[in-house]
């Protein structure tokens, strides 16, 4: 509908207006809709092009505020002012980098749902035909993965091994995609914009204004371990594979936030209960079942062993995640920024943004936490944004 709305309607129905101040995209078909954008609230210009629309010399348009988004087609040869600026480059990362970005970036669910959504459309443009043989394959090779694993001893049901199957295709379809969305990344910086091209097929171009947002670092069990995580700004992915070092000097160079001179606050030892409360008492629940029937010499279904074996694996290796987060966490506060951790599902997310940039925050204490001396400060940040850094000394917290 879009395509048709640039290639067709455009030039009778769709009026794009340009000056210093404002932005107006005007849309008459059969109601008349006007948007009118202020430039000075622009602060993210994305161009988009994807294969399609490179054939027909066209660019997808996206421009965000902390409001909201409008979205509009351009011709390739049409280069209003507003548009990404290229520069010159500052920082390039190599291909091994870019695996990393796309590794530790690639999300499970939503690998899931866009590989189903990808066979959906498969199924309406190729026939159900082809879908059916993609489910049939994936019927097979989880039949064949069963049967392994029943020489194991490890029992599953069909459903649970057909889900495993159709989940890590759907994450390597995700894994996949995220390359060569990456592909080619580079980044650059003039005016007080950062600017950042990546992709191979669909090609997209970022500019982005450095005020009112985090700068954000993601970390997973697999970035605790490499000691490397990938920096984000508005949502954008401006650097795939940063040490700690480097994250530092891009905070420095690029926003001018010097962290090394500042003080880290930690959560204590102590507070390891408040951290991993839920994955322990699952694995307590898990462990505890799975040693009953092994004491009481229960003759349960090897399945139900199975179950309970990889619940307790799991709870385990949940447990172990959340204390690393734990003590990799950090918050810190100056004059002029503020650095929070705080762990979302099962990554660690570190935020740093100016201090002017808070909202509101609220402190909070349990009864237990008042005896330890421990205590919970949530912030609360433009375009609906709220972090939290858990179980912190409260001493701590007012010196800073």
């Amino acid at each position: 509908m879009k395509i048709i709305l640039f290639c067709i309607l455009r030039k009778f129905f769709v009026k794009l207006k340009v000056n210093d101040s404002v932005i107006v995209l005007e849309k008459r078909i059969f109601l008349q809709k006007t948007v009118l954008l202020n430039r000075r609230d622009i602060v993210r210009e994305q161009t988009r092009r994807t294969l399609f629309l490179r054939l027909i010399g066209a660019k997808e348009v996206t421009l965000f505020t902390q409001n909201g988004k409008i979205v509009f087609f351009l011709a390739e040869s049409e280069t209003p002012d507003f548009l990404p600026k290229r520069s010159k480059i500052l920082l390039k990362p190599r291909f091994f980098e870019v695996i990393f970005g796309a590794f530790i970036d690639t999300r499970a669910l939503a690998g899931i749902a866009v590989f189903a959504l990808t066979l959906r459309k498969i199924a309406k443009i190729f026939g159900g035909s082809y879908f059916d043989g993609i489910i049939r394959a994936i019927s097979t090779t989880a039949e064949s993965l069963a049967q392994a694993l029943s020489f194991a001893h490890i029992v599953l049901p069909k459903t649970a091994v057909f889900l495993a199957v159709f989940a890590l295709l759907s994450w390597i379809f995700a894994f996949i995609r995220k390359i060569l969305s990456l592909s080619r990344f580079e980044l650059s910086y003039k005016n007080g914009e950062i600017f950042v091209k990546n992709g191979l097929i669909t090609i997209y171009e970022n500019s982005l204004v450095l005020n009112s947002a985090a700068v954000v670092s993601r970390k997973t069990f697999f970035s605790l371990i490499t000691k490397r995580a990938p920096i984000y700004f508005r949502e954008v992915m401006i650097f795939p594979c940063a040490s700690k070092t480097a994250f530092r000097k891009i905070l420095r160079l690029l926003f001018g936030f010097e962290t090394t001179s500042q003080a880290s606050i930690k959560s204590p030892l102590r507070a390891v209960f408040g951290h991993c409360a839920l994955p322990m008492w699952l694995f307590i629940g898990f462990s505890a079942a799975l040693l009953l029937l092994f004491i009481t010499g229960s003759g349960a279904a090897l399945i139900t062993r199975t179950l309970l074996t990889a619940g307790t694996l799991i709870s385990a290796y949940l447990f172990l995640l959340f204390f690393l987060y734990m003590r990799s966490a950090e918050s810190a506060f100056s004059d002029d920024f503020v650095m929070i951790s705080t762990r979302k599902s099962a990554a660690l997310y570190t935020a740093v943004f100016p201090r002017t940039l808070i909202g509101g925050a609220v402190l909070g204490q349990s009864v237990f936490q008042q005896m330890s001396g421990l205590c919970s400060l949530k912030i609360s940040l433009p375009e609906r944004k709220t972090l939290t850094a858990r179980l912190i000394p409260k001493p701590s917290l007012s010196r800073a």
